[in-house]
């Protein structure tokens, strides 16, 4: 029997095993290893010119010029290429990648079929290069998530190459986008037959007349996503054709952040949208007679957001009973300031009318989300829990909004809603911001829940350590755990919490929380192995409990474990990490 040599280094290894150990590497990784010897550089490039796909999690860095060069060395070493997928962080000036990177791309993306680049500054040039080379091109999106830097590079010129030349294409997103126009849209109806999602955002070339053009080439549209777009003024004769054509095989719409429309001309749409399943709708203007259109028509409709709108209880309580598949409903109302007397969607206004008839009608509700709601009366939210409704509960989130007495104290009724949480006993999710009562009832109520619940959210609650003693003692296997401005809490409560259960947190937010010590971070490096983000951030000119020998602590963590430092501002002043696994 032959004995095969020692293994001596990583170079020594079968071909294949290299290869599959260097797909679980980022590209940074990579680049390093291609550095350390000729050797390196050949198994590096072999590993990569058989990736497939490319991600934030293989280029994200703390450093622009970094992720800049991080890119370059891609284009000129990936040859497979299936999906490009990288949207680099929106602050500051968009980053800016030199013209022969993205022909040297183009080049090689014989196999492309998605390319988001959002916050990469391409023009006109490149994306030509690119529609020559991707003919198989299926989803593309573009642009800028900066409201102050737009994209100005690129226009009509370059994505008309790219409908033009990519006949497959079933997706297409632009954000900010300030060279596209109406040509663009006419394009792309003529030569995109099959286009399945449409998503503008804050175009401001692009008009209704544009709209209209590509909603009667292009009728199989499955999701139109329209965001900050001042479309449907009235300017078109008859702009109720442009729904009437969207609206045949439309299964999603979206329209939202600041988009003008008719009301009228929305009324008609919904009347002809028979397939709809999922509808977001923001602003004024979405009134209980648009809720009546979609109850009548769309009996498939499984998922509603609304937000900032003036629909009540009457309207909402037609829908649930017309619409018995709906999973998900989100009402999202704007948060008072102190001498507001009422909101946009209070529990007084909404809950206690609903109740009955979501218990009864709305039989695959799985998720509730409310937003903003007033502190009176929180036997509102008792109520919910009491309802049959809870026992399907998924996910529950309630936000109140934060009115305060000028002593501290909240004004509430003194209803407790923690001991109802334990009918809630499918529940993955809980979120119960600013909640006025006590919250050390909703972490003792947890306890009925550690079978199911994987992330927790008590940001902005007078938790004490308490609470955090029941959720020791719960033994809850967490995933996500958001104590955000939680300050009754101790630094010796939060550290034991981090030593008992902190092995299965992978998400940790602990945004202004004076309690976060060098103890508390010790705890999470030692305990927490799964973490794959951290948020200590102190407001400015709070004093942080952490030293700078701490600090040096994380610093270490990040490199030895392949965190990403994202955000730190100083050592002793600002007091802020950002920390992301990739």
């Amino acid at each position: 029997m032959s004995i095969s040599a020692p293994v001596h280094s990583f170079l020594d290894l079968p071909p294949e095993v290299a290869d599959h150990a260097l797909r679980f590497c980022s590209i940074l990784d990579i680049a390093r290893f291609s550095c350390t010897s000729r050797d390196a550089l050949r198994v590096s490039r072999r590993a990569l010119s058989a990736r497939s796909s490319i991600t934030n999690k293989d280029v994200m860095t703390s450093s622009t010029a970094r992720n800049i060069a991080i890119i370059r060395f891609i284009a000129e070493h990936c040859f497979s290429l299936e999906t490009f997928s990288v949207s680099l962080p929106g602050q500051g000036c968009i980053s800016s990648i030199a013209l022969e990177t993205m022909v040297m791309l183009a080049h090689k993306t014989s196999h492309l079929v998605e390319l988001n680049l959002v916050n990469i500054d391409l023009n006109d040039r490149a994306l030509v290069a690119i529609s020559w080379a991707a003919p198989n091109l299926a989803h593309i999106m573009l642009g800028s998530t900066n409201p102050l830097v737009p994209n100005n590079s690129f226009g009509d010129v370059g994505m008309i190459a790219i409908v033009e030349r990519c006949s497959k294409l079933e997706s297409v997103g632009l954000v900010q986008c300030r060279g596209c126009s109406d040509h663009f849209l006419n394009a792309m109806g003529l030569c995109c037959k099959g286009m399945k999602q449409l998503m503008l955002n804050a175009c401001p070339h692009i008009t209704e007349f544009g709209l209209s053009g590509f909603a009667n080439l292009c009728q199989d549209l499955e999701l139109l996503d329209l965001a900050g777009m001042r479309l449907l003024l009235g300017e078109v004769k008859d702009v109720s054709e442009i729904w009437s054509s969207f609206s045949k095989n439309l299964k999603e719409i979206r329209l939202k952040k600041g988009c003008r429309f008719e009301k009228a001309s929305l009324i008609q749409f919904f009347s002809d949208a028979t397939k709809l399943e999922s509808v977001e709708l923001h602003g004024h203007l979405v009134t209980d007679q648009i809720l009546t259109m979609i109850a009548a028509h769309c009996q498939g409709l499984q998922s509603l957001i609304l937000k900032s709108s003036r629909v009540t209880s009457q309207g909402l309580t037609l829908l649930t009973q017309q619409c018995p598949n709906i999973k998900e409903i989100k009402l999202i109302g704007k948060r008072p300031c102190r001498n507001m007397q009422s909101i946009t969607l209070s529990m007084q206004q909404y809950l206690s009318p609903l109740l009955p008839d979501i218990s009864k009608n709305c039989k695959s509700l799985t998720s509730v989300e409310v937003e903003g709601l007033s502190t009176v009366p929180v036997s509102e939210v008792e109520s919910l829990l009491n309802s049959d409704l809870t026992e399907k509960l998924e996910n529950l989130s309630l936000s109140w909004s934060d009115l305060r007495k000028p002593d501290g104290s909240y004004d509430w009724d003194g209803v407790e809603v923690g001991g109802c949480l334990c009918r809630c006993r499918n529940l993955r999710s809980l979120r119960m911001e600013s909640y006025p009562g006590n919250a050390d009832t909703v972490a003792r109520a947890i306890s009925s829940l550690r079978n199911s619940l994987t992330c927790l959210s008590l940001s902005k609650t007078n938790l004490t350590d308490d609470g955090l003693k029941s959720l020791i003692h719960a033994n809850i296997h967490i995933r996500q755990i958001d104590l955000s401005c939680c300050n009754d809490i101790s630094s010796e409560g939060l550290e034991k919490t981090v030593k008992a259960i902190g092995q299965y947190w992978q998400e940790v937010k602990f945004y202004e929380v004076t309690a976060v010590s060098d103890a508390v971070v010790d705890g999470i490096l030692n305990t927490c192995h799964e973490i794959e983000y951290l948020n200590i951030v102190m407001p400015p000119g709070t004093r942080s409990r952490i030293t700078e020998s701490g600090f040096r602590r994380l610093s270490a963590a990040v490199q030895s474990r392949y965190f990403i430092v994202e955000r730190m501002c100083g050592v002793l002043r600002g007091k802020s990490l950002d920390w992301r696994r990739h």
